[in-house]
């Protein structure tokens, strides 16, 4: 799997460097390592960010949607069966209107 950056899930700037590709900042860099982490990465998410009176807050919202959408589409139909039985209420909400069309 991808290795996000911790500020709003975008890749690094250069491969071994510790800035955000998006925010341009230094950041932690982490792996969605197993289906768990994808798990409480969509169940964590940030469903309000639409409407986010900060520009901020939007774009690091859609650089999660997008790279929680880049892992969904690398998994096999039975690992995203698996992500889909494994989410809370919350994140079965979310998963309807953000991740459905995987």
């Amino acid at each position: 799997m991808n290795e996000y950056s911790n500020c709003c899930t975008a890749n690094r700037m250069f491969p071994e460097s510790d800035l955000c590709s998006h925010c341009k900042e230094h950041a932690d860099f982490e792996e969605f390592n197993n289906i768990k982490d994808l798990v409480s990465s969509i169940n964590k998410f940030d469903n309000y960010y639409e409407m986010a009176d900060d520009p901020r807050v939007y774009a690091i919202g859609l650089a999660s949607e997008i790279a929680i959408d880049k892992e969904l589409t690398q998994l096999t139909k039975e690992e995203v069966s698996e992500v889909k039985n494994s989410l809370s209420t919350v994140g079965k909400v979310i998963w309807v209107r953000y991740f459905n069309k995987i």
